[in-house]
């Protein structure tokens, strides 16, 4: 069995991780225990899940605010959601399609909980990374930043 958790269900994740799960969910056993979404996407997310066979145990919709859609901190209530699966060993896997900002957030998380990423490219996007040369150099440093973690 493979419990995984979904961070974000945008147009990517729709189009191409969701029918994935969903052809492969039987064969391997697939469980979505959690799905982590914004509060502002409430009525596309659920208006999608209706017509999936593949249910996840529960969708965590947090705040849509600035902390959370620029990834600065992972959200107290995605946290504690979680931790609990992690202590009870209901995780397994993590697949982190977000909006690029919040990536970290979730990645670091997964690595010092031992929890297998799939994150989409790019790894990080600061705000400004295409035009302003510091936020750019900053993806190396999350990067750097990344690795000393999965090292851990």
């Amino acid at each position: 069995m493979r419990n995984l958790v979904l961070v974000g269900l945008g147009p990517h994740a729709k189009k191409i991780y969701y029918p994935l799960l969903e052809k492969y969910c039987l064969e391997f056993d697939i469980r979505i225990k959690l799905i982590i979404d914004l509060e502002s996407q409430r009525e596309l997310v659920e208006k999608f899940l209706e017509s999936q066979r593949l249910k996840p145990e529960k969708v965590l919709l947090v705040k849509t605010s600035p902390q959370n859609v620029l990834g600065k901190e992972l959200d107290p209530e995605a946290e504690k959601a979680l931790n609990i699966l992690a202590k009870s060993g209901e995780v397994d896997g993590i697949l982190i399609v977000t909006e690029p900002k919040a990536h970290k957030i979730y990645i670091e998380w997964a690595a010092k909980h031992g929890v297998d990423i799939l994150a989409d490219k790019p790894l990080t996007s600061p705000v400004g990374a295409c035009v302003d040369v510091e936020a750019a150099r900053q993806v190396y440093v999350d990067y750097l930043d990344v690795m000393e973690i999965v090292k851990k």
